[in-house]
């Protein structure tokens, strides 16, 4: 039986083009076929056919023509005469999508072109053009205007491949949230992944340039899980707010070979009966989820005392199952074991009740979650991690009298139910602020307005200043529609003298479903009490360290967990037991916090009052300068 080596051969009737100078291939798509096998038959690397064909990288329709570059080892010997597609040089070349009722009159305008040149890339287009046609169009365009493009991919980075050794338990699914990538494209990089993924094999994976060098760095490899950079943060000491050391401390001192720490968290096993005793490996691959929030912050304080084990620091760690009811906190709160404990990281409920357990027994409790600053009162062993509304309110009021407070300022008042008392706290650290940096009083303007009109955009913003519009509103339709009107006042050509910076809450980072487009071109800024920069070396190190050992991703409740733990023992290391009296000289960066610990009074707890100021920017979010 003779092998078809034909059939990988050059088809000798596909055309050649010239783009920018260089030829390609053009092939029109079968059914069947993927840009795997099509780079085969024309003996062109599958990067290389990725690169040349930026937004199918993701998927490829029959009829779509794809461009596969000539080179030495696949050019034709006797090649027909190509086609020029002479660039102006001026532009991008983009791929445009056809839609129902476009025409080529349209087209040519949206991408400031004209008709002619639409036709000279895709002669095919002078016989008519139909929904889902798509066109090579050459455009200066790069903006709003374009956003359909932007928004299909068209307008990418070329993509290059690189390998990655499959963890247990990842999935497809999973590898595409993380690299960014589609599903699609990671079975047609590896032949279809017709036996789905395999533990400890190596897969192909496409990223673009930019992104290469990071993807890389969480590749699993044997590195140390101590983190040098954090360790080296602990001598962040703040110089103006050093404690008189001759105060008295209300808490236990010493240094102790052996430190007890205890993490109370509801695991509520019993919620996972199905899951234990279920024979379906898909059943089995979700966990209740108040479950799984708990196994993964516990995850993350072992691996920050493992991390310090191997510094000289010794921990005994004991682990406390709650429920949702009070009664079996109680129970924990008479043991030996809780009234033994050093340090207690926890826990997510029933808060106030078992602070005040910390503070009969005189046990530092470090709370991970956003509660009520009732909690701190009268009681200083208690710390929280996450700041409050009323903190995020002062910081960001700071933060923007700080930097535009000679600006056209305008708080806007949306009527929400649930706002008055976020806007009330803005209104008075606003004018808190700005009295003390211009010495003006109650000179901060409020809006009250249901819905915000282009008339009455127009008749509140100043062409000869920055207009800065706070709008602190957790009404998602109230501010959809807000930043909506504001995106199509701006994009009018006779409003381009307007500059716009309108300032949201922390909730608008959650909302997906805004589009990114009207919060880029509204420039909007939002606070925010954690923040994990994939783009610092100490987060690579943490996530390859927690990969490596438990063979998954960290979460935020992990990397809370980490944070915590590591922070606190790394400072009872150095200073022992009265390290908790001394944590407010400290200023420390960790994965997903920093910790400004301050007190509300003497004999109150400490409240974390961090706020990360972060900026939508190039389709990110980037952290602004806030000290």
């Amino acid at each position: 039986m003779v092998p078809a080596i034909a059939c990988y051969a050059q088809p000798a009737n596909a055309r050649v083009e010239t783009y920018n100078g260089k030829e390609y291939y053009i092939h029109t798509v079968k059914k069947g076929e993927t840009l795997s096998e099509i780079a085969k038959k024309y003996k062109s690397p599958l990067a290389d056919v990725l690169n040349s064909n930026p937004g199918k990288e993701d998927r490829i329709d029959i009829g779509d023509h794809i461009k596969i570059p000539v080179t030495a080892k696949n050019r034709r010997k006797d090649p027909p005469p190509p086609i020029h597609h002479t660039a102006t040089g001026k532009g991008h070349m983009v791929e445009h999508k056809v839609e129902k009722g476009e025409t080529i009159y349209g087209i040519a305008k949206k991408y400031k072109t004209t008709q002619e040149a639409i036709y000279e890339l895709n002669p095919e287009a002078k016989n008519g053009i139909s929904p889902g046609l798509i066109l090579k169009i050459e455009t200066t365009v790069v903006n709003e205007s374009i956003t359909h493009a932007i928004q299909n991919n068209k307008l990418v980075e070329p993509k290059v491949l690189f390998d990655h050794v499959v963890l247990p338990q990842e999935t497809v699914f999973s590898l595409s949230r993380k690299y960014n990538i589609s599903q699609d494209s990671i079975k047609l990089l590896n032949n279809g992944l017709t036996e789905g993924l395999k533990a400890n094999t190596t897969i192909k994976l496409a990223a673009p340039e930019s992104k290469l060098a990071l993807y890389k760095s969480w590749e699993v490899t044997p590195v140390s899980v101590v983190n040098n950079n954090q360790a080296s943060h602990l001598t962040m000491v703040k110089p103006d707010t050093l404690l008189n050391t001759n105060i008295p401390s209300v808490f236990k001192t010493g240094k102790k070979n052996v430190y007890n720490v205890g993490v109370i968290l509801p695991f509520m096993l019993d919620k996972n009966k199905d899951f234990m005793e279920s024979q379906d490996q898909k059943a089995r691959l979700t966990l209740y989820e108040p479950t799984r929030q708990a196994l993964d912050f516990q995850l993350g304080v072992e691996m920050a005392l493992d991390s310090l084990k191997k510094a000289g620091v010794n921990t005994n760690l004991r682990i406390f199952d709650v429920q949702k009811d009070s009664a079996s906190y109680k129970k924990i709160f008479q043991t030996s074991e809780f009234k033994n404990l050093d340090l207690l990281i926890g826990p997510f409920d029933w808060i106030e009740l078992t602070a005040k357990a910390a503070k009969e027994n005189k046990i530092p409790m470090l709370i991970p979650v956003a509660c009520s600053n009732k909690v701190m009162l009268d009681n200083p062993f208690v710390f929280k991690s996450i700041t409050t509304a009323s903190v995020i309110a002062d910081e960001s009021s700071r933060f923007l009298i700080s930097n535009f407070k000679n600006e056209n300022i305008i708080l806007v008042d949306g009527r929400g139910k649930n706002d008055a008392g976020v806007q009330k706290a803005y209104k008075k650290h606003l004018n808190k602020y700005f009295f003390e940096q211009t010495g003006k009083k109650d000179s901060i303007r409020t809006l009250q307005l249901d819905f915000l009109s282009t008339n009455t955009i127009e008749s509140i913003l100043r062409k000869d200043k920055m207009n800065v519009l706070i709008v602190p509103s957790n009404d998602f339709s109230y501010v959809s529609s807000t930043l909506s009107n504001l995106h199509k006042f701006l994009s009018k050509h006779y409003h381009k003298d307007y500059k716009v910076t309108v300032f949201g809450t922390d909730e608008w980072i959650k909302w997906d479903q805004m589009d990114i487009l009207h919060k880029l071109k509204c420039n909007v800024h939002v606070p925010a009490p954690t923040l994990v920069d994939f783009d610092t070396l100490h987060v690579h190190k943490f996530i390859k360290g927690f990969r490596n050992r438990y063979k998954t991703d960290p979460d935020k409740y992990a990397m809370m967990g980490f944070d915590l733990a590591f922070f606190w023992m790394a400072g009872y290391a150095q200073h022992g037991l009265d390290f908790s009296n001394m944590v407010q000289n400290y200023d420390i960066t960790m994965n997903q916090t920093r910790f400004i610990f301050t007190k509300m009074n003497e004999t109150s707890g400490c409240l974390n009052k961090n706020v990360y100021i972060l900026k939508y920017e190039n389709y990110k979010l980037i952290p602004q300068k806030n000290d």
